[in-house]
């Protein structure tokens, strides 16, 4: 029984399979027979011990001697109702131009054409549209799995599938620059400089601390050392030990100095030895003569004639210095165009030594029609004011007075008195001292201030209480019978 109904299966299941795949070609449908499938009970009962089922299903099995009468009725398929088709509208006139005929489209043109001398690289992959569709095992293309997309909405941010039915190649697109990386690079850069920065001043550090401890270590270390050795012009030789040389971390007691080679300190540039021993060593040098210091002029009122001529040497009354002294002015064009124009001028007076140390003073030029020859000197001790007056009245060859004078007026101060004043003024052209201004000339010999005016006629005539005589004899009573000494003299 049971290899019956085995075999009455198989030929059913062979039979479905024929159907169902539309594997029957020749067989008229409308002759197989239609067996109607038995009522199924709501409620079976059930079966105690399964001999029940096996008799139902020997006796169903014996009376189908057919193997297609168990397939199932194929039923008829009623048609779905179709809508009615909407009436479609009608088109509207054409548009005519002034021919009356249907104007031409004009030609659009192609936005994908590649301007001449161009070539765009597409990769083979996006243009070969011309590729058999990949199909599954039953024939059918197959659906797009969901593929799970990135943050840029591509898949793997470089690659998309193309779903197209005529293309189963995938789409490339180019990978986007990982910014990332980029900073990953520089911050590796930045980290090498970093290094070599931090290596290259651990360097300098200890070149530096290794040189500061050779220099401590040296700097211990005993030494004597020679100096450059000057001696000013005219002074006398340094006795000193420390003045030639220079003693580190050594007893200066302990050596001894022989500067007798050095005797005469009044040429310039000349060179002389020296010998400093000590217990350990015994150094020679040299000592040069030098002059370094300014020469100090003291200048002096000059009168010349309107268009003359005068030298530098007329308004210098005395140079101190221990050369030689020559004398220039300091702006010779000056000094010529002031002799075209009568007038009183400053005049810049440059001392200089014979080892160019160079000395700048200011001197008085008087520009006159006439010059002295000679000066009707009338000097007076003015007690009560504590100076002495001197005035300086010039004449001509023929003695006579050419309305020009010059007053000297001399104080003598304390040490104390005449050091502050001349702290004070002594870089002065001018000075006021009890109320009395004028030129000063400082004289340390004897501490005194000398105080200089130049006098025209008028001022004369004010002073002297009336017009001085022109005539020598006359002029000389005039001031005379002021309580003044008068003599000749330049």
């Amino acid at each position: 029984m049971n290899n019956n109904e085995n075999n009455n299966n198989n030929g059913n299941n062979n039979d479905l399979n024929v159907i169902s795949l539309g594997g029957v070609e020749n067989t008229d449908v409308s002759n197989l027979p239609i067996n109607e499938m038995p009522a199924v009970s709501q409620n079976p009962e059930p079966t105690l011990n399964g001999e029940e089922n096996n008799t139902d299903t020997n006796n169903s099995n014996n009376g189908n001697n057919n193997p297609t009468n168990d397939i199932n009725q194929i039923p008829t398929m009623e048609a779905a109702p179709v809508a009615p088709m909407a009436e479609m509208p009608t088109p509207p006139d054409p548009v005519l131009n002034d021919g009356g005929e249907i104007p031409q489209v004009p030609t659009i043109p192609d936005i994908n054409q590649v301007p001449n001398g161009q070539s765009y690289d597409v990769p083979e992959v996006m243009n070969n549209m011309n590729v058999t569709p990949f199909l599954n095992e039953i024939g059918t293309v197959p659906p797009i799995p969901n593929v799970p997309t990135t943050s840029t909405g591509l898949i793997n941010d470089d690659v998309i599938p193309d779903s197209s039915p005529n293309n189963s190649k995938e789409v490339i697109v180019p990978k986007k620059k990982n910014k990332s990386g980029n900073g990953k690079g520089m911050n590796k850069i930045l980290f090498v400089i970093i290094i070599v920065l931090a290596l290259a001043a651990v360097g300098v550090g200890v070149y530096i601390l290794l040189g500061v401890a050779r220099e401590r270590e040296l700097s211990k270390k005993p030494s004597v050392t020679l100096k450059e050795v000057l001696i000013e012009l005219g002074s006398n030789p340094s006795s000193d030990i420390n003045d030639y040389a220079e003693f580190k971390n050594y007893d200066s007691s302990t050596c001894t100095l022989d500067a007798t080679g050095i005797k005469d300190t009044t040429s310039l540039g000349v060179e002389y030895e020296f010998t400093v021993t000590c217990p350990d060593q015994n150094l020679k040098g040299k000592a040069r003569i030098v002059d370094t210091v300014a020469p100090k002029i003291t200048t002096k009122e000059a009168t010349v004639m309107m268009n003359g001529s005068i030298l530098p040497d007329e308004f210098v009354s005395s140079c101190e210095d221990a050369s030689k002294c020559s004398y220039e002015f300091k702006d010779e064009k000056v000094v010529n165009e002031s002799l075209k124009t009568l007038g009183e001028y400053d005049i810049v007076i440059v001392a200089k030594d014979a080892a160019g140390n160079k000395t700048e003073a200011t001197a008085k030029m008087i520009v006159s029609e006439v010059v002295a020859s000679l000066y009707l000197n009338c000097e007076k001790n003015v007690e009560d004011e504590g100076y002495i007056e001197l005035l300086k009245l010039g004449l001509s060859s023929n003695n006579e007075f050419i309305k020009v004078g010059i007053k000297e007026i001399t104080f003598t101060l304390s040490e104390e008195d005449y050091t502050a004043l001349k702290s004070e003024h002594g870089n002065k052209d001018t000075i006021t001292y009890n109320d009395i201004t004028g030129v000063p000339t400082f004289d340390d010999t004897d501490y005194s201030l000398k105080i200089t005016q130049t006098l025209t006629y008028e001022d004369l005539t004010t002073e002297g209480n009336g017009e001085p005589p022109l005539t020598y004899a006359e002029l000389k009573a005039f001031y005379e019978n002021q309580d003044y000494a008068c003599s000749i003299g330049f």
